[in-house]
């Protein structure tokens, strides 16, 4: 309640072990992947506004994802993202 325009958020994703070969003799290692970021909402030349920032993975975990399809892919690394929004 003291800084109502601003707000936090934080995601924390933990994949744990799974197989990563069809016959189950690699196994992919346990991860956890963390995002934090926060808004402020504020006024531009009269109108609302809000900056959002925020960091993905910010602990740089470097993992592999894998799927059906394509196969095996790398996380993404640590990204920096940052939006401006105004209804002017």
């Amino acid at each position: 309640p003291w800084l109502p325009a601003l707000s936090a958020d934080v995601t924390f994703i933990e994949f744990g072990a799974a197989p990563a070969s069809v016959d189950d003799v690699v196994q992919n290692h346990t991860a956890a992947v963390l995002h934090v970021g926060g808004r402020y909402r504020f006024k531009l030349w009269g109108a609302p506004a809000t900056l959002r920032v925020q960091v993905q993975n910010a602990t740089n975990f470097y993992i592999w994802n894998y799927g059906y399809s394509p196969g095996f892919s790398q996380w993404m690394p640590r990204s920096y993202f940052a939006y401006l929004t105004a209804d002017i």
